[in-house]
């Protein structure tokens, strides 16, 4: 279908059936560059991300009409041959202007369909493959499992592959047990025990499969901010910002804090923080040191809150916990290293927790067409202190009536520059 290049607000939503032979594309096309409202969550912090898309019951779609009052061949949804129905892949590009500016913002599945005029569409992207990609029953090796090795084989089929920075970082974590059939999703999905994220990511256009720690980890070989471009995206406030709901403010170095974490080959794991002494801020102080055995690990038998707050085997005795409720604590793994090793290095790293508090986001217009895991320079020329160059962590976009707009949490700060 051909874009009116006068078009202020550009769509192009394609909607067709999945190809056997290509995941990645879509046979029997129909598109549409008409819609009510979209909205698309996209986050590194989840490894399926999300698009709602609303239509009108009146939407022109010439392929489906049969004569000129209206009347549908096909109907749009409710039956097994619907234009529009659950398991149909979904391509969704936005765009200011003439269609060479479109953008693909969204790579998906139809996973559901709510009725009524508008009707919804609910979708999932490509890392809906992995929810419905069958595994057997899992034991990897006991000496631990490398990522570039593992991860390919349970990919095989699903025609989604390892992102190529993730390839580069060479990670290695514990030995993996699942001893039930299971999905690919639920064995990524437990990756975050070891303190990584995974989720899709566009590589020269195409969704691959991105793992790496999060941006809160000083592990900077191992973040997710190693496949980030060199350049950040240019933000001005009095030029692109529509909302501004953002809070910038410099942290006490004396709240600061660093969870250092060790996992070993048979899923045991050590935890320790390390703050400035209260007496003397020159030195570091070791607290709440706690063991973790393979026993409690293993499965989901220890709830995340048992994790992070398993007293009984805690150094010193159960009552020896201090309260960091009000620290700004960021994370330190390491992988088969002892004690003395990995407080050592987390010292080292001590000095490269970001001083600066950052509190609520911002809505941009959609000039840029941003997604999660991408870097922005902002530029306030009223409130200065807040320039500098960050993270973003989750993008919601939302396209229709209301115009073009993103809204962007940054909770890391990179640099002043």
């Amino acid at each position: 279908m051909e874009i009116h290049g006068l078009s202020m607000l550009n769509c192009l939503i394609t909607i067709g059936d999945e190809d056997p032979n290509d995941t990645l594309h879509i046979l029997n096309k129909i598109t549409v560059n008409e819609v009510v409202n979209l909205q698309i969550k996209d986050s590194y912090q989840t490894l399926i991300n999300t698009a709602t898309v609303e239509f009108t019951r009146q939407i022109t779609i010439k392929s489906s009409l049969k004569d000129e009052f209206g009347t549908r061949e096909v109907k749009l949804v409710g039956d097994k041959d619907s234009l529009f129905k659950r398991g149909k892949r979904i391509n969704i590009k936005l765009c200011y202007g003439i269609d060479e500016n479109l953008k693909t913002m969204f790579d998906g599945y139809i996973t559901s369909i709510i009725s009524g005029n508008p009707f919804t569409l609910e979708c999932e992207d490509m890392g809906y493959i992995l929810k419905q990609t069958a595994l057997d029953p899992i034991e990897t090796s006991a000496k631990g499992t490398k990522i570039n090795e593992f991860v390919p084989k349970i990919l095989k089929g699903t025609g989604i592959k390892l992102h190529p920075s993730t390839k580069e970082m060479n990670m290695e974590i514990g030995q993996i047990i699942y001893p039930q059939s299971c999905t690919v999703a639920d064995i990524l999905n437990r990756f975050k025990k070891w303190g990584i994220m995974c989720y899709m990511r566009n590589y020269n256009g195409v969704p691959h499969l991105a793992i790496g720690r999060t941006f809160f980890s000083v592990n900077t070989s191992e973040s997710l901010l190693k496949d980030m471009p060199d350049t950040p995206y240019d933000i001005e406030f009095d030029e692109n910002v529509a909302e501004d709901n953002l809070s910038i403010h410099k942290l006490d170095p004396a709240l600061m804090a660093l969870e250092a974490i060790a996992m070993y080959p048979d899923n045991s794991m050590f935890k320790a923080t390390i703050r400035r002494d209260p007496k003397d801020t020159s030195k570091f102080q070791v607290i709440n040191e706690t063991k973790i055995s393979k026993n409690q690990l293993k499965n989901t038998l220890l709830s995340e809150y048992d994790k992070n707050n398993n007293l009984t085997n805690q150094y010193g005795g159960k009552n020896t916990k201090i309260d960091l409720s009000a620290y700004n604590i960021r994370t330190f793994h390491e992988y088969n290293v002892n004690r003395n090793t990995l407080i050592k290095n987390a010292e080292a790293k001590f000095g490269e927790i970001s001083q600066t508090g950052i509190d609520g986001d911002i809505t941009i217009f959609g000039d840029f067409g941003l997604q999660a895991g991408c870097k922005v320079r902002l530029t306030d020329n009223l409130n200065p202190e807040r320039n500098g160059t960050y993270v973003v962590s989750e993008v919601i976009t939302t396209f229709g009536v209301r115009g073009y707009r993103q809204k962007l949490k940054i909770p890391y700060k990179l640099s002043d520059k």
